[in-house]
């Protein structure tokens, strides 16, 4: 049985899910695990993905190797999947405002400005401050 679902980003977490289940023959039990992989999503996108393991198990009331285990199945690591959103919302930042990267940093809860530019490097494969420059 498919459930009846309204939510915009839920439909579109069912058509990733198609897509993965097809191209990766990953097995899914659809309603339980689907569902909580969307619950996932939907705290990450609401924090930026700055919510951590224990505040996600406190939250969803699943012990953090469950949660774990069921971003595993979508092909991610729960501290990549949630630092997804939260890069993804510094490169907003950065292409928005005329914040200093460093302020934005700081606003994604990184206290070492270091390892948010490596991050941000690794992703998006420029710096910050190159990131800016070619999205003005």
């Amino acid at each position: 049985r498919t459930p009846i679902v309204s939510d915009p980003s839920v439909t579109l977490i069912s058509g990733i899910v198609g897509f993965f289940q097809s191209a990766h023959n990953i097995q899914l039990d659809t309603n339980s695990d689907f569902l909580l992989f969307s619950r996932i999503t939907r705290l990450f996108e609401e924090s930026d993905g700055r919510m951590t393991r224990t505040e996600l198990e406190q939250f969803l009331h699943y012990s953090g190797d469950y949660l774990n285990r069921i971003v595993n199945k979508f092909q991610y690591v729960l501290y990549d999947y949630g630092m997804t959103f939260c890069l993804k919302k510094a490169a907003q930042y950065l292409t928005d405002t005329k914040e200093p990267v460093s302020a934005i940093a700081a606003r994604m809860k990184f206290t070492n400005r270091t390892h948010f530019y490596s991050l941000f490097k690794e992703k998006y494969g420029v710096t910050p401050k190159e990131y800016r420059q070619q999205h003005l």
